[in-house]
């Protein structure tokens, strides 16, 4: 099983201070850098904010459902992407559940465009150092069932 190491940093807010153990890692999207925080209680492998996904020119379906937040209850569409690559990397990782949500009541914690969720984190056998700053994940992803994959939720 061949695994790279991508690095993270703490996100920083305004106010200069880093927000408490919040990482973040930068993705390749399109041939565009995202910066996603790094969260294993989000679900779902990637969710976008709703203005990065114009940005980046992102096709996206609205569902009749939401996302609860820290800033409550939001409306999501169906991210139809497919892979990712993370910046520094030639290996393409391949996204099963993504979403559009509005996460512009969360951008007080630091700047990000997005969240890299529990199922991605599950799925790539994801190792966190943070004395290292760095994501070690394996290029070969688990083969989930949808069962499962709500199994690392709780």
């Amino acid at each position: 099983m061949n695994r790279i190491h991508v690095p993270i940093s703490p996100l920083i807010p305004d106010s200069g201070r880093p927000s408490l153990g919040m990482l973040a890692t930068t993705l390749i999207i399109r041939r565009k850098r995202v910066r996603v925080l790094i969260d294993s209680g989000a679900d779902g492998d990637l969710a976008i904010d709703m203005s990065a996904a114009q940005r980046l020119r992102l096709t996206q379906t609205p569902v009749e459902d939401y996302a609860s937040s820290v800033g409550g209850k939001v409306s999501l569409s169906r991210l139809h992407l497919k892979t990712v690559r993370v910046e520094g990397s030639p290996v393409v990782l391949s996204i099963i559940a993504g979403a559009v949500i509005d996460l512009s009541s969360l951008k007080t914690i630091g700047p990000f465009d997005g969240i890299l969720g529990s199922w991605f984190l599950w799925r790539y056998r994801a190792v966190l150092n943070y004395g290292r700053q760095t994501l070690t994940i394996s290029t070969t992803p688990r083969v989930a069932r949808f069962s499962q994959l709500a199994e690392c939720e709780q």
